[in-house]
């Protein structure tokens, strides 16, 4: 069998990873494959119903280094990796995302004889020492590697060179739809609605929340809704966004947490929202001024398809603009409207599959055992983490992935 095979963190989560996941997944069945999805096993909840076919496919053992996970582990990995791809042809594909999970797509690529794509799909991909460069400078010059913008391969090597990148568009954001919206986020009487979409645990989401809160102080007399469409298995960051958008006096918060399928009523309240990169799009294609947000500063690149057409970073020539002053002009001064068309996505995944074909024919592999972690890191990963088994939804697991992120 033709398998397409994806190593994704998470399955058990909703945001842009999950959603293209899903849309790759049913592409990659059009293109002739059986696609199947690999993951970690983290989180607590499927919200895709096309991905739950996959939930049994967990590997507890993608959440850490494979230089941490012993031989006879690995070598049980294969053999149940094996037994799940009866019949696997040699014309097999495996796609990886995000770096960790990148080392163990070589790794299975290697001892299966396939060929590996490492496609970046997370905003900021920070190569934390000389050896990752190595591995992913390697994939790079093989045509193996692209991320979801032309940023952002060149911002991943920064720091040790300076290259060209590859980038494919990420579909992600069909996640809304014409069903009813819960009684519960119908949002009550006010001036002004302010929305975003988009996990809490984002780098913006802070500045965001002090630009609205900025704002809503400006205009004491008017009363805000704010409409916070998403979540995150992060919920000490849920509860810092609750909390200090529930602080303001004249700010009504409604937050829906991780949902899926969207509402396009939903949507629809918001008189302006606030997202960064994918998450724009619904905004937009709803009909909603969209305020773009840089994933570097974090501060307001433009209003979408109005004064940019920018989603993720703003370019050089583009001034970096306070959010404040754009809410001001869509809320205040109306110079930016909301419109009835709604505009539904037209996934098309052909540059994808071009690009698959361009690679690299000679089937060579990267030595994943030249990856280096720092002694601390390692000691970390293997007593606190693998080795004692923690639920990965615990508070002591998550203290420790903070504590393993920081000494990286």
């Amino acid at each position: 069998m033709k398998y397409y095979i994806i190593l994704q963190p998470s399955i058990r989560s909703m945001g842009g990873e999950e959603m293209y996941t899903r849309n790759k997944v049913v592409s990659a069945r059009e293109h002739g494959f059986v696609p199947i999805v690999f993951h970690s096993g983290i989180g607590e909840k499927i919200y895709i119903e096309d991905l739950k076919k996959y939930d049994k496919y967990g590997f507890p053992e993608f959440r850490y280094e494979p230089c941490v996970i012993s031989k006879k582990k690995k070598s049980l990995m294969l053999g149940r990796i094996k037994n799940i791809l009866k019949d696997l042809s040699s014309d097999s594909v495996i796609e990886s995302h995000e770096i960790l999970v990148a080392e163990w797509g070589e790794w299975l690529a290697e001892n299966l004889g396939l060929r590996h794509f490492v496609y970046m799909l997370l905003e900021h991909n920070s190569l934390q020492n000389k050896s990752l460069y190595d591995f992913f400078y390697f994939k790079y010059k093989r045509q193996e590697l692209a991320g979801i913008v032309d940023a952002t391969i060149p911002d991943m090597f920064k720091k040790y060179s300076k290259v060209e990148g590859y980038a494919l568009p990420a579909y992600c954001t069909n996640t809304y739809e014409d069903v009813p919206c819960v009684d519960s986020f119908r949002v009550g009487k006010a001036d002004f609605t302010i929305g975003t979409i988009g996990r809490t645990n984002k780098q913006y989401v802070q500045p965001m929340i002090d630009s609205i809160l900025k704002f809503a102080s400006t205009y004491k007399d008017k009363r805000f809704n704010v409409l916070y469409v998403g979540g995150s298995m992060d919920k000490q960051s849920e509860q810092n966004v609750i909390s200090r958008l529930s602080s303001a006096h004249n700010v009504n918060l409604y937050f829906t947490g991780m949902i899926f399928p969207i509402s396009i009523e939903l949507i629809r309240q918001m008189d302006v929202c606030i997202a960064s990169s994918g998450s724009c799009l619904v905004s937009y294609n709803c009909g909603i001024p969209t305020i773009v947000v840089d994933g570097n500063d974090s501060k307001a690149i433009g209003v979408y398809r109005k004064t940019t057409d920018r989603l993720l970073f703003r370019g050089e020539n583009d001034r970096i603009i306070e959010i404040e002053e754009l809410l001001d002009k869509i809320l205040v001064q109306k110079i930016y409207k909301k419109e009835d068309d709604i505009k539904y996505v037209d996934i098309d995944f052909s540059t994808h599959w071009s690009f698959l074909k361009q690679m690299a024919n000679k089937r060579e592999y990267y030595d994943i055992s030249n990856i280096k972690l720092s002694l601390k890191r390692k000691l970390l990963s293997i007593f606190l983490g693998y080795y004692y088994g923690l639920n990965p939804n615990s508070i002591k697991h998550r203290i420790i992935t903070k504590t393993l992120r920081y000494l990286s």
